[in-house]
Parts: C-alpha cells; sequence; structure tokens
C-alpha cells in the first residue's frame, strides 16, 4: 500500500490489480500522472483489501491486470464487492482494461475472451461524457489485452468504440461510473514497452498536452467536483 500526501486530504483509491508495463506498476504510472491534484492510496489485491472506503475517498480507480476477470481467485470476487460498495456510496469509479471488464462483470456482463491486442488503437467517441470533455472525436490511445466485455450491462452506455473491439468505453446512466478498455494511464515512458509505440510520445510535453492524460485529468475533476 502507498501513501502520497496533499493538502487537500481529499483520497482517490487506487486498487493496483498486478500488473506491469516496462517494469512499472501502471497504478503508480497512474499516480505520477495524477500528480498533486489528489492523495493517493494504491492497494494491492493480493496483499489484501481496506474494510472499507476512508472517509476522505473523493474516487475510485479500478486499475489494469494480467488476471482475467473469470479467473476462480478470491481476491477477484472482494473487489467485485467493493467496487459495489463504492457504487453504493455514489464514489466516482473509473475502471480501466480488467477494471472495466470487472466492472462490467459485476453489473451483469459477461466478458469473453479474444485475440491478443497490444499496441495501439483509434479510439472513437460516440457519446458525450465528463471524462471525455476537451478530448477529440477520435485519438490514439495504447491497448493490452485478451478477454472483452461482451455486451454493454443494463444502465449503462457505450459512449467509445474502436475497429478491433466494439466496447471501448461505458459509462453508468445514473451511477458516477465509467470504464475504457483502453490504457489512458500508460504514460510516454512506458509507451516504449509497444512494438508499435507513438513517435510522438517520446516527448514528454506532448504527451502531457495529449488525450490520454486529458481523460485522466477529467476523471479527477470529476473526483473534486463532488459529482
Amino acid at each position: 500500500m502507498e501513501t502520497r500526501r496533499h493538502v487537500l486530504g481529499k483520497v482517490l483509491v487506487i486498487f493496483e490489480n498486478d500488473d506491469k508495463a516496462d517494469g512499472q506498476s501502471l497504478s503508480l504510472i497512474t499516480c505520477k500522472l495524477i500528480g498533486d491534484k489528489i492523495d493517493s492510496l494504491v492497494f494491492d489485491p493480493l496483499k489484501g483489501f481496506p474494510a472499507d472506503f476512508p472517509n476522505s475517498t473523493a474516487g475510485v480507480i479500478v486499475g489494469g491486470g494480467l488476471p482475467s476477470v473469470n479467473d476462480p481467485k478470491d481476491w477477484i470476487a472482494k473487489e467485485i464487492n467493493l467496487i459495489m460498495r463504492a457504487a453504493s456510496l455514489r464514489l466516482p469509479i473509473l475502471g480501466i482494461c480488467f477494471g472495466h471488464q470487472l466492472i462490467a462483470k459485476a453489473f451483469g456482463s459477461e466478458v469473453i475472451r479474444g485475440q491478443r491486442m497490444v499496441g495501439f488503437a483509434n479510439i472513437v467517441k460516440i457519446k458525450d461524457s465528463p471524462i471525455f470533455n476537451n478530448l477529440p472525436q477520435s485519438w490514439r490511445s495504447p491497448i493490452y489485452h485478451q478477454d472483452r466485455v461482451s455486451f454493454v450491462p443494463e444502465d449503462f452506455e457505450l459512449i467509445a468504440t474502436s475497429d478491433y473491439c466494439e466496447i471501448q468505453a461505458m459509462q453508468h446512466s445514473k451511477l458516477p461510473i465509467w470504464t475504457v478498455q483502453f490504457h489512458p494511464e500508460i504514460d510516454f515512458g512506458a509507451n516504449q514497452f509497444f512494438a508499435d509505440p507513438v513517435e510522438e510520445w517520446n516527448d514528454e510535453a506532448a504527451f502531457e498536452s495529449g488525450p490520454n492524460k486529458q481523460l485522466i485529468d477529467n476523471f479527477i475533476d470529476v473526483c473534486l467536483s463532488g459529482y
């Protein structure tokens, strides 16, 4: 568990889910992208979960991971319970890749095995959303997955798609919950992990002003707004 301090006292809880990119934990990359806007509290599910969310929790990120959400592991079931607890508290939630699939499963969808996809995809926005503020109609984003969500669960709506995977992003119609299959948190350094890195992302300033970083910023803004 890792904690970062900030004067505002608001906490973003991140579930790590044991993913690695370029030797770096994706949750720690996410913390770096968050910067000084908000505290972050990282939990590794393999080492245990909090009994409940701290009173100062402003939002939750359910991160990516190498396991399948269909694996018969106790920690996956416990994480689903915590997701539903966060939903009952109306905490803003962002699910990324494994987190996208886990939230879909928690709300009644099915996650199926598909072709392994590693690289970049052209993400196409099909509906406005708070997490898409100031984003273009389409942009390239890192992808790293094999499982995919087979259908949009009840009370969710599709907000972004791609040629290779229809369900790239969803939002709940009544609760502050958003999910993305792609990896907006992968930064310019981890970009080199892929076989076809985006050349312009080799410059940190270019990545910082890009749509993937903007999506993370938008979610943090939602958390801090008391959405």
